[in-house]
């Protein structure tokens, strides 16, 4: 396998796991009845910043994710593992 290959590949891991990540975000924030302003209101963040977490197209830094998990009264772990 060649370095760019396996970069590639890295990258492919990694764009799924935000989308992975994003879905429970949204799925979690939709059983609440939440809009993403509620919930950027509700974590103190950007509400494009959570259509871009949502749809997959930012990773979030721990403390945004501690900041998301704390306004869905949820575990950081489930947004992250769904465990």
């Amino acid at each position: 396998m060649t370095k760019d290959s396996t970069l590639w590949k890295e990258k492919e891991k990694r764009e799924e796991f935000q989308k992975a990540v994003g879905f429970r975000v949204r799925q979690y924030r939709e059983q609440k009845k939440w809009t993403q302003e509620m919930l950027a209101q509700a974590a103190h963040i950007n509400d494009k910043y959570v259509y871009d977490i949502e749809i997959g197209n930012k990773c979030m830094s721990i403390w945004v994710l501690v900041k998301v998990a704390g306004a869905l009264g949820v575990d950081a772990e489930w947004l992250l593992t769904a465990k």
